[in-house]
């Protein structure tokens, strides 16, 4: 027999037990049955007294749904056929799913943990874990996982080694000083905007196609050669120089304030739209831009290519070879911003 153990800061729990074969879980609290829970079904259970455990007792326990309940501890050791766990929305300080070779999604959110342990989860297709208190987090070994979402925790470290199915990974607004991904070769969707990376190598991440890793301090930044790559955002950060070469998928790049010397976008045949102000591009560079943008026949190409005020270069009537270089890329159906006061301004 399964048995889930839990306590709340709650009158009521709201549950929903979903069973292999269908069979009802039964309720304690206190020492005593309160209630009987049909399998797949939604109940708000009264709790005659709080301040003891409540316990779930069935057989092959697939699902458990205990989501805004006030729950302030979870004990689900044991719970071999669990194959979904929602619990989001909670107290929890900790919780332990390791050892759960059948669990393959679990949502955690919204609570006040401090410890997450997946720890041999080799099933495990979907983690949410945003909006906790986690500190570190390590998933290698979760060989299923295809989706991570650990946004807004206070991360310093994430071990994603050996997540060879992983697909998507989101772990924005977090402290984390460096990020290893390689070996991540189905990686398809990667945000890690606003954390402490100093740098990130892309390279390897050959099936990339949305890259968010703005509001960081990186020095160092590496994603040439990414065919399938379809959106960059990379601003406010540190970089003195940006290959994108051969990105032939590319049609967003935003790397503004930066302090970026050197920008390759050649081979970039999708470039639809750019935005490089407030960094320190020289008129070489800008030639170099915009003999290298692709023909845009819908007269949709768009680049922002400074603000009054930052270190770009900003005079393209000279010298004769910018100007003209500027003249064709118009003629290929680019159209050449600026800002003024905050204006958006065409040249």
């Amino acid at each position: 027999m399964d048995k889930i153990r839990m306590r709340i800061n709650a009158g009521s729990i709201k549950l929903r037990v979903t069973t292999k074969d269908g069979s009802p879980c039964e309720l304690w609290n206190d020492g005593k049955k309160i209630a009987e829970l049909q399998s797949g079904t939604h109940q708000t259970v009264s709790i005659p007294n709080n301040a003891e455990e409540i316990i779930i007792k069935g057989y092959d326990i697939q699902e458990l749904y205990c989501c805004g309940s006030k729950l302030t501890a979870l004990d689900i050791s044991g719970l071999t056929s669990l194959k979904e766990l929602y619990c989001f929305n909670n107290q929890l300080t900790s919780l332990a799913v390791s050892g759960l070779t059948s669990l393959k999604e679990l949502y955690c959110s919204n609570n006040q943990l401090t410890t997450l342990n997946v720890n041999g989860c080799t099933s495990l297709q979907v983690l949410y874990c945003y909006d906790n208190q986690l500190t570190t987090l390590n998933v290698n070994g979760c060989i299923s996982l295809q989706k991570l979402d650990c946004e807004h925790n206070r991360l310093t470290t994430l071990n994603v080694n050996g997540c060879t199915s992983l697909q998507g990974l989101d772990c924005y607004y977090n402290r984390l000083t460096a990020l290893d991904t390689r070996g991540l070769t189905s990686l398809e969707h990667l945000e890690c905007y606003n954390n402490q990376l100093t740098a990130l190598n892309a390279s390897g991440l050959t099936s990339l196609r949305i890259l968010d890793c703005s509001e960081n301090l990186l020095t160092s930044f590496t994603a040439s050669g990414l065919v399938n790559l379809e959106d960059i955002d990379c601003y406010e950060n540190d970089l003195t120089e940006l290959n994108v070469r051969n990105c032939r998928a590319l049609q967003r790049l935003n790397c503004s304030f930066n302090r970026l010397a050197a920008l390759d976008a050649s081979g970039c045949t999708s470039l639809q739209k750019l935005y490089c102000n407030n960094n320190k591009l020289s008129a070489e560079v800008f030639k170099k831009l915009f003999e290298d943008f692709p023909e845009r026949k819908e007269k949709d190409g768009r680049v922002l290519l400074y603000k009054d005020g930052d270190s770009n270069y900003k005079d393209f009537t000279q010298p004769p070879e910018l100007a003209a270089a500027f003249k064709a890329a118009k003629a290929k159906g680019w159209r050449l911003y600026k800002i003024n006061n905050d204006d958006l301004m065409e040249l």
